[in-house]
């Protein structure tokens, strides 16, 4: 896999919320990203590579809209399943 360090950034600001990193500076939190990110494979780049340009991104907030949308087909299947 592939992300850029944008990516990383918002990452890491996300975890920023979690409580084991309240007061941690965002820096650190990036560095142990990157480390986390390099044992699993996982490259930080600038851009993304060519072989991952064309992956789908999604805006935030479509991501919730897109959630509810699988929950609901999630209980139906299950719902036609019991039957």
């Amino acid at each position: 896999g592939n992300i850029t360090l944008k990516e990383l950034y918002h990452i890491a600001k996300a975890k920023s919320m979690d409580p084991q990193f309240i007061g941690i500076p965002t820096r650190t939190i990036c560095l142990s990203l990157m480390r986390t990110a390099k044992q699993m494979g996982i490259k930080i780049t600038r851009e993304l590579d060519p072989e991952f340009a064309k992956r789908d991104d999604e805006p935030v907030e479509g991501l919730e809209e897109r959630r509810k949308q699988l929950r609901l087909l999630n209980k139906a299947s299950k719902k036609g399943k019991k039957k």
